[in-house]
């Protein structure tokens, strides 16, 4: 089993504090300042719509509610004169922060040398996907922000031998379940630390039962809010069902990875620490006498468990799950950069010690010269695709928000052409959160009416309810405006549409009538 070594602090609480809040604050203030001003669409922007209009249950299942994440924002609007959609991306400003300024304290106590914290905390501010999560609307910032308290923690424990800083990571992991059940990946390496410490020590009923009422407390936000949907509806299985699948039930458990898939996964770990983080992670990981024992199993089972998770579930944007592992690749490369430190050759640790260092500050540039090339060429236009305002090639290889105003530009143009009572048609129905936000804080015409044509090759009765609604609408002078799927594609699937372009969108002129039986 492992064998702790207990030794102090390589400096003064105040000394740490003043530490996390020194590198909290440079985080936060880089991510604040690339945060993206304005409303989103797409996950973000329905993320956005649900926190404004006091939504807190998500209509493809409660396990996508994240509560905690959705009560923090609401919170933050109210502190917040200005943008509410500004408001709600500050948190995830703030909770990345946390999660940057805590891998960086965690690596100073276990190490007691600070540049191999500061070089792998830095790899970490500056990787692409938990920069894109730090600027955008997104829960997975206060995921990680968790995730890392709980490292940090038991990082404490296992340096100090204090078993006070289990019963910490058992309620950190508690919350972390109750805002997001991607924490629960964690939950049986901190259970096994708990158990193991408990045996070792011989005081087995005590830290384990507090260690599962305080795992609990974290959890009760969650139960509360399933339980109350549960009592609501009455329908209990169903309601279980969604709190912990939602609609993903059969992604999570799709082990049919495509290589696609898997290849552009595996070439975002690389876009994401384009320097000698992962050398060095696998160095930190080889070499075992550079971390305890307790912290190599722990983390190395959390890696594991979340790199099979992400293979596993099968969606489009599969690579934004690997954030949890470039957390745990941040520690091993802190902690093989420790290692490089012990080299009796003196010249090769410190030129590699400054490669490390000048490396891990080069990403932001290599973000702007791979956007200007791919959009210069025309490059992986299949990924980026052609959606409407959108900069595709910005939106998936610049991880800053700042400067996006895409949402603004397609809400501006459509309210020119719909009026106060139009009828608004979108084939792709993630695009219409920008207006459900702008309708719900009172920007946008109440009156006018949001359409999702679904599905897209719809059977011949859809096409005729359709066709007969924008004949309707014609017929008495009420604007229809189309956000097409391709902005270059004006398609609503009805017979002979004719539309003319607005920008990105489409206004609807004129109808054939209909022929077919109704």
């Amino acid at each position: 089993m492992p064998h702790l070594r207990a030794r102090p602090l390589p400096a003064e609480p105040r000394g740490l504090a003043l530490l996390w809040l020194a590198a909290f604050v440079v985080a936060f203030v880089l991510y604040a300042a690339s945060a993206q001003r304005g409303m989103q669409s797409q996950d973000s922007g329905w993320q956005q719509y649900r926190i404004v209009s006091g939504q807190l249950e998500h209509p493809r299942g409660l396990a996508l509610s994240h509560p905690i994440h959705f009560y923090l924002s609401r919170l933050a609007i109210k502190l917040w004169f200005g943008e509410p959609a500004f408001a709600i991306t500050l948190v995830s400003a703030f909770a990345a922060a946390v999660a940057v300024a805590n891998v960086l304290l965690t690596l100073y106590v276990l190490l007691a040398r600070l540049a191999p914290a500061v070089i792998a905390s830095a790899a970490l501010l500056f990787a692409h996907t938990f920069w894109q999560h730090a600027t955008h609307t997104e829960s997975y910032a206060l995921v990680a922000a968790l995730l890392t308290g709980e490292w940090l923690c038991l990082t404490l424990f296992a340096t100090t031998g204090r078993p006070g800083a289990l019963l910490l990571v058992a309620l950190l992991n508690g919350l972390g379940v109750a805002n997001h059940l991607l924490a629960l990946l964690a939950t049986p390496a901190d259970a096994a630390a708990i158990l193991w410490a408990a045996r070792t020590r011989r005081a087995l009923p005590p830290l384990v039962r507090n260690a599962v009422l305080l795992w609990l407390l974290g959890l009760l936000p969650y139960v509360w809010f399933v339980g109350s949907v549960a009592y609501r509806t009455g329908e209990v299985t169903d309601t279980l069902r969604s709190a912990v699948f939602g609609a993903y039930k059969d992604d999570v458990f799709d082990w049919h990875v495509g290589l696609r898939a898997l290849g552009m996964s595996l070439a975002f770990v690389a876009y994401n620490f384009p320097n000698l983080t992962v050398p060095l992670a696998i160095l930190g990981i080889a070499r075992r006498q550079c971390l305890p024992t307790l912290l190599r199993r722990v983390w190395l089972a959390e890696l594991l468990l979340y790199a099979l998770f992400v293979l596993s579930y099968s969606v489009a944007d599969q690579y934004t799950f690997f954030f949890p592992l470039y957390g745990l690749l941040a520690l091993f490369a802190g902690a093989g950069l420790a290692g490089v430190q012990r080299w009796r050759r003196r010249n090769w640790r410190q030129t590699l010690l400054a490669a490390a260092a000048v490396s891990a500050l080069w990403p932001p540039l290599l973000y702007i010269a791979t956007y200007q090339l791919l959009s210069a060429r025309g490059w992986l236009s299949q990924v980026v695709r052609n959606k409407p305002y959108r900069d595709g090639y910005r939106a998936v290889f610049i991880p800053w928000g700042a400067g996006d105003d895409a949402a603004e530009r397609l809400n501006r143009d459509v309210a020119a052409l719909v009026g106060d009572n139009g009828l608004i048609l979108f084939p792709d129905h993630m695009q219409r959160f920008s207006i459900l936000y702008e309708q719900a804080i009172g920007r946008f015409p109440a009156g006018v009416e949001l359409l999702k044509l679904e599905p897209p090759d719809p059977p011949p009765q859809v096409i005729a309810e359709r066709q007969a609604l924008l004949e309707q609408y014609l017929a008495v002078g009420r604007p229809v405006v189309l956000v097409p799927y391709d902005r270059d594609r004006p398609d609503a699937g009805v017979e002979e549409a004719q539309w003319s372009r607005h920008g990105d969108v489409y206004r609807l002129e004129s109808l054939a009538p209909h022929v077919g039986p109704r």
